[in-house]
């Protein structure tokens, strides 16, 4: 229900933007990095999503129908009001990405694109440790005691995204808008190299999260999105 109804914003939205003719152009010079389009890109939902990140992207235009797009964000502890990062003792972390787009025309509005992008989130609270595990008849686990520890997670999540989206510049600016939706595929794992409570076996902890040393799951997920850009270094438009 959620793609469906991105999917249909998103043609809403191209039918607003449908008597602009201001589309990036193509240029009948040869393609170099220097006179290359070039569109710099601010996402405000990044601000509102789960994990609140600060970051950029940077488009550039290759040859006919095609382009390039890499960004980064910060995720500072500061801002991890939203989730369950809050009741962690210290949380930060960056995504870096790389995005490759087919524009359906020379104009360049309506495109389908593949991405890859990595993020790594430090997380820094106490853990519990279960000691002296017990099996009761039923097959579940019971501890005598519990020890807790300081330590250090890092998890790393990899998405690979498959999207359509519609850009456009807004009437009478040089601003970009930018929307899309699709489906990413990801990949959560978590790794520690706090020394463990010997002994012990680690709760699984992190609220939404799971925190447990050694977690790996990998699912299909909705993507939406929408981006704000202006243009950047050198544009002809």
């Amino acid at each position: 229900m959620k793609s469906i109804f991105t999917a249909c914003f998103i043609l809403v939205v191209q039918g607003l933007f449908a008597q602009n003719e201001s589309d990036l152009s193509v240029k009948n010079e040869p393609w170099s990095l220097s006179n290359a389009d070039k569109i710099l890109k601010f996402s405000p939902l990044d601000v509102l999503s789960y994990s609140p990140n600060l970051g950029a992207d940077l488009e550039v235009s290759m040859k006919k129908n095609y382009s390039l797009q890499g960004g980064l964000s910060y995720y500072p502890d500061f801002m991890q009001f939203m989730s369950d990062a809050n009741s962690y003792d210290y949380m930060f972390g960056y995504r870096s990405r790389i995005e490759a787009r087919y524009y359906r025309s020379e104009r360049r509005a309506g495109y389908f694109a593949m991405g890859i992008s990595f993020k790594h989130l430090f997380i820094r609270d106490e853990f519990s440790f279960g000691m002296e595990r017990t099996q009761d008849q039923n097959g579940n686990l019971n501890y005598t005691y519990f020890q807790t520890k300081d330590m250090w997670m890092h998890r790393f999540s990899t998405f690979i995204d498959f999207k359509i989206g519609i850009q456009k510049k807004f009437r009478g600016t040089n601003v970009w808008i930018d929307l899309y939706t699709g489906i990413s595929i990801r990949n959560n794992s978590v790794k520690t190299w706090s020394t463990m409570v010997e002994g012990g076996d680690m709760m699984r902890e992190g609220g939404m999260w799971n925190l447990q040393d050694g977690h790996d799951m990998t699912y299909p997920t909705p993507i939406f999105g929408l981006k704000i850009g202006v243009p950047a270094f050198r544009n002809s438009n």
